[in-house]
């Protein structure tokens, strides 16, 4: 175990660039685990309507999509915003069936009418859906497959072992682009390098990945 935990030492040796049809495989699921983690930038963070309200207040919010029903209706209503930082999305309650009538999109517009900043605001039967096409889950689907087999069939790596990637992708998926730009040489490098005398090792990337994994995923999604 302890030789596990400590760094590998190995001979220095030349690293030869991928083939060209390892380099292909590369750069197709490294472009497509990059729109993956821009998409996951640029989803809608899960925020309250107080939260809102006080974006609204603060002037941090530039247009405001907010669902307003035609028809009776009781439960939660959605909102989205764009602005200053991540873009959020809430919902507020509405009930337009009880006895005691609720509308707290009341409040989030009057908050926009009031903001310091000039906002946007459109008013819809119904927000886009957040789920993803069938054709974007299939494609993460054979990234998720060939991505392992990339690991395990190619060459050997030059920075990490093949354990201490695989452990640090588990833990947080996007190191996996760090692997198919870097390993075995850079993408952009096709003249080779050379080993460095230690690489991270399994033990240690599996502890990497439990303190640092976690903290990269909520930064990725904006929690």
């Amino acid at each position: 175990m302890s030789g596990d935990l400590a760094a590998a030492v190995v001979p220095v040796r030349p690293v030869r660039p991928s083939s060209r049809v390892h380099l292909a495989v590369r750069l197709v699921l490294l472009a497509v685990l990059v729109a993956g983690a821009v998409q996951a930038a640029l989803r809608p963070v899960d925020r309250t309507a107080d939260e809102l309200a006080a974006a609204l207040a603060a002037g941090e919010v530039a247009t405001m999509t907010i669902e307003r029903p035609t028809v009776p209706a009781i439960g939660g209503v959605g909102v989205a915003w764009t602005g200053d930082g991540r873009p959020g999305r809430a919902t507020y309650r509405f009930d337009s069936i009880s006895d005691q009538r609720v509308d707290e999109g009341r409040r989030l517009l009057a908050a926009a009418a009031a903001s310091p900043r000039e906002v946007e605001v459109r008013e819809v039967e119904e927000l886009p859906s957040r789920s993803s096409p069938a054709w974007q889950l299939y494609l993460a689907l054979g990234a998720l497959v060939a991505l392992p087999l990339t690991l395990v069939a190619g060459p050997e790596p030059r920075l990490a072992t093949r354990w201490a990637w695989f452990w640090l992708a588990v833990h947080a998926w996007p190191v996996a682009i760090a692997y198919l730009a870097l390993e075995p040489t850079p993408v952009w490098d096709r003249r080779g390098s050379t080993a460095p005398e230690r690489r991270l090792t399994g033990g240690w990337a599996f502890l990497l990945g439990l303190l640092l994994g976690p903290a990269l995923l909520r930064a990725l999604a904006g929690t």
